[in-house]
């Protein structure tokens, strides 16, 4: 395996959960997906991202056999999990048993990541525009509640890193279907740009909006990494990098506490 420097995991302060975000350091990608690029599909060498995701599982100390990694289609399909590679279309899954690891995929959209103290049981999800209008959170935190019957009260969340409202400016027909997904109450969430006819979108407030929605206290929200729009030295991001970029992976862990 080439040599590299370590790959940097970012994990949410406070957030007690075994888990975190791979940042784009510490893998063997080539521009534009250097150097960490754990997405397939996206035009990098396929070796080199069996490298990275090699190098990531070393990282986060989990076998290749107790990881859950979904084919993503921005929906809102939420599967328990199993050890499949890309085999599942979901954008969102729980885990119930010590160990087991799920992930999700992104460079912009939201990693959401749900905890249920009582039982160590969590919930990873993907969260772009779509999946966040169509309350891809608050389900993901319902569903977890039923399967494990824990106090949603008692709950805790992570989202990010992901595209910060100031960045993530969208057209009127995106805008128009977030108010009329959400509701009047989402325009909070929208800001106009009046010089390029253009809004702008705050996934992260949305995303809150729908976790509080659901039952989680705001003060067991946490907030991991920063806006990958900005952080080119240590994101991925589609919008910036105009596609040609590479994937972050968001983890969690069952049963575990970091």
């Amino acid at each position: 395996m080439s040599q590299a420097p370590p790959i940097v995991l970012e994990r949410a302060p406070g957030f007690a959960a075994a888990h975190g975000v791979a940042t784009r350091a510490g893998g063997v990608s080539a521009p534009p997906f250097d150097t960490l690029n754990l997405g397939g599909g996206v035009g990098d060498e396929p070796e080199a991202v069996h490298q990275n995701r090699s190098r990531f599982l070393e990282a986060i100390g989990a076998p290749a056999g107790e990881v859950c990694v979904l084919h993503q289609v921005h929906g809102t399909r939420i599967v328990p999990w199993h050890a499949t590679w890309f085999r599942e279309q979901a954008d969102a899954a729980i885990a119930l048993e010590p160990g087991q690891v799920l992930t999700v995929s992104a460079a912009d959209c939201w990693p959401v990541l749900v905890r249920d103290p009582s039982s160590g049981a969590v919930g990873a999800a993907h969260a772009g525009w779509r999946g966040t209008v169509a309350g891809i959170a608050g389900r993901l935190v319902r569903t977890l509640a039923e399967a494990t019957g824990g106090d949603v009260d008692g709950f805790e969340a992570s989202l990010g890193p992901g595209i910060c409202g100031a960045c993530y400016q969208i057209g009127a027909d995106v805008a128009d279907a977030v108010v009329d997904g959400l509701g009047a109450g989402a325009r909070t969430a929208l800001g106009d740009d009046p010089e390029v006819d253009r809004w702008r979108l705050d996934l992260e407030a949305l995303l809150r909006r729908d976790l509080q929605g659901a039952g989680i206290r705001p003060e067991r929200i946490h907030r991991l990494g920063g806006c990958t729009h900005h952080h080119d030295a240590r994101y991925f991001s589609h919008r910036r990098d105009a596609g040609a970029t590479g994937r972050h992976w968001a983890w969690i862990r069952a049963g575990g506490r970091r």
